[in-house]
């Protein structure tokens, strides 16, 4: 997605090594929905467009630290 920060596009330029300058020049002007897929499913860095979600969300993150409590507790 957009990538303003100049230290954050050097992490990407450092993670994707195909991720030429032309690429991350463009990283600042993505619009919403816009997203640069790479690596080894791609055999060259794409450009897409994310369609907006069509499901509800049904995913819920767990809360990490109060499980490590509640195991730690345990013992």
């Amino acid at each position: 997605m957009t990538i303003i920060n100049d230290l954050d596009q050097r992490k990407v330029a450092e993670g994707v090594e195909s991720v030429g300058r032309e690429l991350l020049s463009e990283l600042p002007g993505l619009s919403k929905g816009q997203v640069i897929i790479a690596g080894t499913a791609v055999t060259i860095p794409v450009l897409c467009q994310v369609r907006p979600r069509h499901t509800p969300h049904g995913g819920k993150s767990k809360d990490a630290a109060q499980i490590w409590i509640r195991e730690s507790e345990r013992r």
